[in-house]
């Protein structure tokens, strides 16, 4: 029996949005792809939203029997794509973030006319609690990972680690880049998978429009509730760790930056932290 390629990862915590997020991918045109949802030991019924949707979706449930995303986040997601059974590329959803109903479909196409990259994105819209729509951008069809860091260092271009699908190859080579919280923690997952070949941007066949994934600033999630001081020590230890960790791909020469742009960020996203403090 062939291996389907793609297998969709949702290390689930919250109910709240679950049965949104589970139909949008029941509405994909093409459903050449197997769901894993691994259960954070939520004490929501996550089950019960997802039982309607068994002859639907392929899907693999396991509920965790530790709450480990509270105190180390990329864990839980390392022990979610463990879940999977080998499928060449890999995409790390969320429990309450939606995508249209072309995405797989146009990833494969785009994947055809750009078969080496290790990692595709999707452009993210951003939406609100109640499903409206507060950002919309656009990924550029094709850069290097000097170019998605300056993007990210000026603020021109969003990125969440949903928006993003990459090959079992990067990801055994590389991992999830861990930092506390998980913070920046996506940024330097892209960095690294595009690399050797560029970061491709999924379009539709016309190569002018493009399917997009819609992040959801809800707040609940880690990026729009005001959290703890705790929380915020490891957001403030995660910028040090990111510009660490940036300093040493540039001394080995696989990115280039301006200094200049790093501090500017590191002063901006400083700031921020300290403003999400209770």
């Amino acid at each position: 029996m062939s291996i389907v390629e793609l297998a969709i990862v949702i290390p689930a915590y919250k109910g709240r949005y679950l049965n949104e997020t589970l139909g949008s991918l029941a509405r994909q045109t093409n459903q050449k792809f197997h769901v894993y949802i691994g259960d954070d030991h939520s004490p929501e019924d996550l089950y019960g939203i997802i039982e309607p949707f068994l002859d639907k979706l392929k899907i693999t449930y396991h509920k965790f029997s530790e709450n480990m995303g509270k105190n180390h986040l990329t864990s839980h997601w390392n022990r979610s794509i463990a879940m999977t059974n080998k499928e060449p590329w890999l995409w790390l959803f969320s429990d309450d973030d939606l995508m249209d109903d072309d995405c797989v479909e146009s990833f494969y196409n785009t994947k055809l006319l750009h078969p080496n990259s290790q990692l595709y994105r999707f452009s993210p819209t951003v939406i609100d609690a109640d499903g409206k729509t507060v950002k919309e951008s656009q990924i550029p069809a094709w850069q290097t990972a000097s170019m998605l860091l300056k993007d990210r260092l000026l603020y021109k271009k969003p990125l969440f680690i949903v928006d993003g699908i990459f090959s079992r190859e990067a990801y055994e080579e590389y991992g999830i880049i861990d930092f506390p919280a998980a913070w920046c923690s996506d940024d330097a997952t892209w960095i690294c998978y595009g690399q050797k070949h560029g970061i491709v941007g999924i379009t539709r066949d016309d190569n002018e429009t493009c399917p997009r994934i819609y992040w959801r600033y809800s707040g609940y999630n880690i990026s729009s509730l005001n959290q703890s001081s705790v929380v915020n020590k490891q957001k403030r230890e995660a910028v040090l760790a990111y510009k660490s960790w940036l300093q040493k791909m540039k001394d080995e020469g696989n990115i280039q930056f301006n200094v200049l742009y790093l501090f500017m960020w590191s002063f901006w996203m400083k700031a921020h932290i300290l403003k999400k403090t209770d």
